[in-house]
């Protein structure tokens, strides 16, 4: 925590592209939560969709690398893959595994090793595969799809859901033990509606960016 602190008085902290502007007092804190995350803890994002949580995933990532600039980072989007898809993406697969595995292939897992792996809407991860995951971050160690070959893999997992957790947890589709396990800090982001002081100011940050703001 002395370090980031250090860190952040010589503004070494956080590319610019992550910078996120706002005159709101929770939104603030929010911020200073984020920007004090430490790199080996593993951190879930709530918020409902377009309020940025992956680009809070980047901050944390982009903040990591002020300690490692060599510092993998890796991003999957649960709801657009399959389970089987989902399975060889992050733990890799032997070819001939299942239909289409036309080679081996390293998963994400073992892409990331030493870095970060941000997996957004885990909500949409089937149980069997949480329980797997679960037992990878407990263990350090997993095996390719189709492989008896162990792999050992040390990463940071950032979680993104736009489903209130509890509620997620309640309704079946996150397993308890997961998101114990992957929530050492939980980040909770508010809509642009419960801000709209920001309205301004983004805004002008935006025609700031485009080039035709004038002061």
């Amino acid at each position: 925590q002395a370090l980031l602190s250090r860190l952040h008085r010589e503004g070494m902290l956080v590319e610019s592209q992550y910078r996120f502007s706002t005159a709101n007092e929770t939104a603030k804190r929010t911020l200073r939560r984020i920007d004090s995350i430490l790199p080996t803890q593993n951190t879930l994002i709530y918020g409902e969709t377009g309020t940025g949580k992956e680009l809070v995933a980047r901050r944390i990532h982009a903040n990591a690398q002020a300690f490692d600039s060599k510092r993998p980072f890796k991003v999957l989007d649960c709801s657009s893959l399959s389970p089987t898809l989902f399975e060889g993406e992050v733990f890799g697969h032997k070819k001939g595994s299942f239909t289409g595995a036309v080679a081996d292939r390293a998963g994400a897992l073992q892409l990331v090793n030493g870095g970060d792996l941000f997996l957004d809407e885990i909500h949409n991860i089937p149980l069997h595969l949480q329980q797997k995951l679960l037992r990878v971050l407990n263990d350090g160690v997993f095996s390719p799809v189709g492989s008896n070959e162990e792999i050992r893999s040390k990463f940071r997992i950032i979680a993104a859901t736009n489903i209130p957790i509890e509620e997620a947890i309640a309704s079946g589709k996150l397993l308890p033990d997961f998101v114990e396990r992957i929530r050492k800090i939980r980040v909770d982001l508010i809509p642009l509606r419960s801000r709209p002081e920001d309205i301004s100011l983004l805004i002008k940050s935006h025609l700031a960016s485009i080039g035709s703001f004038d002061k």
